[in-house]
């Protein structure tokens, strides 16, 4: 028989066995081929990238995904080669060489990533061709979709020749492994025995040390100018944490869990029960060989939901952020009352009044030479540092306008600061003289401050003091320099981008004009190829942590079918082998997921400090339990498709 008609019978028989892989390998090259044609779109590069920064991106992401997808291509080949060990023994032993057996493998690997390509690619095209239809749509571009092939040449080209070295690849890889082992452990080696574990308790309560040094690093990014990140450097502090946290998730798995696990065993009560008896002691004995797979997929984790938990926190900073720094629709200066005219007039050209509120707001502006200002990228553009000054009855229109809470009740020298940023030391308590026109001072007192700003960061300086009516009058008295801002609030016209491109030209030399839709398509238009990269990324790391527990649970479960004999032959019934399977599975998928997610949390804190702190970092919870819950749901599904498996091979037993 010839060795190619050999390799088909074998996967005709165990297609069952490898029908994720088989799926797993067609998701993960349609994605690769996908992100190849999106990367070589000129037409759809042309308008998403005007400084060459998404292009540049795009290599590196290549690059990081090749790694991937033959890391991952490498570890399933090892994984199947080792589970076959005994059926290629009898080859071995009816007298086939290494290199028959090694032209075996590659001939399965070539039937199944050959098919797997085809459907990759036929799969990626379509997905490539809804990806640039969902980017026309949510950035409004002008693309004529008829101009773009269903099948980019170069990309189909490209994909084709990097699976073709990722075979040549599990070719030699093949080779150097069987070069290694003899005919006898090829036999064995399917059935090689766990050498006993000898227990550090050093080891254990290092690794717990380090884990929770790393933790305690990341989360001290948040004490602000205090934290080590500012008075050591960040890059140092980077690299000690991430040295920290990675070598800390190796010592507790190898060392503190089974640690732990024997402790457990010292508690009679607690250990001996009918599933806990069989599956602890059966976890510390793979222990060695889990360690390196739960290394492996916890740091995986924490890059998945790290990477899916950044992007939805920029999508958090895009809604909340921008919110802050345009709350109103429209925002435009009022001193030149024919400008102003003519912009009320064209916006009710587009909306009917009732659909819109228009407040005119007077601000003062004061010069300030107080020490601790408050600092913020304006006082450097413009008058330096000077505070708008608003009067409690302007802000509270304006707080109900956006439908937020008014301010208290403010007597004679008592102000409020609207601060920029969310992570300010600025307290209430604080004092500030504020210098008047006749060469003497107004000293107002902070009784609070907040994150509410009532007008468009550009025009409040080192920040907005809102005092009582009685002290805005008097300083209107002293003659200081006042400002008008008019804002236009209304959902309609938040959404209308015709209107303020209309209204653009009129005030394009004056930097306080705002559009709360202009920002918000400019940031679409800036973090969407980003974000859309990183989407490419973590959908294959969610295929390969999934395909990679649903082996090793197989796997291990296939070993311990004789234990289900001996089992059943006890009088254990199916349902509570499932129960134990069930137990097993849980332990495998569980750790991985509580410290991948641990990882993430942390690492978005750090996150979070690159990020502009005008939002309060509380607000980026929601997007990290967002992405938790999607991770979770996604680690559920694998979990019921591989207990579903493993309970077919348990009740054949």
């Amino acid at each position: 028989m010839k060795l190619f008609d050999l390799a088909y019978k074998n996967l005709k028989k165990n297609y069952r066995f490898y029908l994720l892989y088989f799926l797993s390998v067609t998701l993960v090259l349609a994605v690769y081929s996908c992100f190849k044609a999106f990367s070589m779109n000129t037409l759809v590069m042309e308008k998403i990238s005007e400084d060459g920064r998404v292009e540049t991106m795009t290599s590196v992401v290549s690059v990081i995904l090749m790694a991937f997808v033959l890391f991952y291509m490498a570890y399933s080949n090892s994984f199947f080669t080792k589970r076959r060990m005994g059926e290629l023994g009898i080859y071995a032993l009816l007298g086939f060489r290494k290199t028959k057996i090694m032209v075996l493998l590659f001939f399965e690997n070539l039937l199944i990533i050959s098919v797997a390509l085809l459907s990759g690619l036929i799969i990626g095209s379509f997905l490539h061709r809804g990806v640039i239809l969902l980017l026309t749509v949510l950035l409004k571009l002008k693309i004529n979709l008829s101009e773009i092939p269903l099948f980019n040449p170069a990309a189909l080209s490209q994909t084709i020749l990097f699976v073709s070295a990722a075979l040549i690849f599990l070719l030699l890889s093949n080779g150097f492994f069987l070069k290694k082992v003899s005919v006898l452990s090829i036999v064995k080696l399917e059935k090689k025995s766990e050498k006993p574990l000898k227990l550090h308790p050093a080891s254990a309560v290092l690794g717990l040390a380090f884990l929770v040094s790393g933790y305690c690093l990341a989360f001290n990014i948040t004490a602000g100018i205090r934290s080590l990140w500012v008075t050591v450097g960040f890059l140092p502090m980077a690299g000690l944490t991430f040295l920290l946290v990675t070598t800390g998730t190796i010592f507790f798995i190898h060392s503190f869990l089974p640690f732990g696990i024997q402790s457990i065993r010292r508690h009679k009560k607690m250990f001996y029960r009918p599933d806990t008896i069989i599956v602890l002691p059966k976890f510390v004995h793979r222990i060695r060989s889990n360690a390196r797979i739960l290394i492996l997929l916890t740091l995986l984790s924490a890059a998945t939901l790290g990477i899916l938990g950044s992007t939805l926190c920029t999508y958090s900073f895009s809604e909340q952020g921008l919110s802050r720094i345009t709350p109103a629709a429209l925002e435009f200066p009022g001193d030149n009352p024919e400008k102003m005219q003519e912009a009320l007039s064209l916006i009710q050209r587009h909306h009917p009044v009732e659909d819109y509120q228009v407040i005119e707001t007077n601000l003062l502006i004061a010069a300030s030479n107080s020490s601790e200002l408050p600092d913020f990228e304006y006082t450097r553009k413009n008058n330096g540092p000077h505070f708008a000054i608003m009067s409690e009855t302007d802000y509270n229109q304006r707080m109900s306008a956006m439908k937020k809470a008014a301010a208290p009740s403010l007597t004679q020298n008592e102000a409020i600061l609207v601060r920029y940023l969310s992570d300010s030391s600025l307290s209430a308590g604080a004092t500030y003289d504020l210098a008047l026109p006749d060469g003497t001072s107004q000293r107002v007192y902070i009784v609070e401050t907040t994150l509410n700003n009532a007008t468009g960061f550009a025009n409040e300086g080192v920040g907005t003091l809102v005092i009582s009516d009685t002290l805005y009058a008097a300083l209107v008295q002293s003659n200081l320099e006042a400002t008008s801002v008019v804002s236009i609030f209304g959902s309609s016209l938040s959404e209308d981008s015709a209107t303020a491109e209309a209204l653009s030209p009129l005030f394009e030399d004056d930097y306080r004009f705002a559009s709360a839709c202009l920002k918000r398509d400019e940031f679409l238009i800036a973090s969407s190829p980003n974000l859309l990269l990183t989407a490419f990324g973590a959908f294959i790391f969610f295929i390969a942590m999934g395909c990679i527990l649903y082996f090793k649970s197989v796997s291990d479960t296939s070993y311990d079918i004789k234990d289900f004999e001996i089992l059943k032959k006890l009088g254990c019934q199916n349902k509570a082998l499932h129960r134990i399977i069930a137990k097993q599975n849980l332990i495998l998928f569980s750790i991985p997921c509580i410290l991948g997610g641990l990882h993430s949390f942390f690492a978005l804190q750090c996150y979070n400090a690159l990020m502009p702190q005008i939002i309060s970092s509380a607000a980026l919870l929601p997007p990290f339990m967002l992405s938790y819950v999607l991770y979770l749901l996604v680690f559920a599904l694998y979990y019921i498709i591989t207990q579903y498996a493993c309970c077919r091979i348990a009740d054949k037993a």
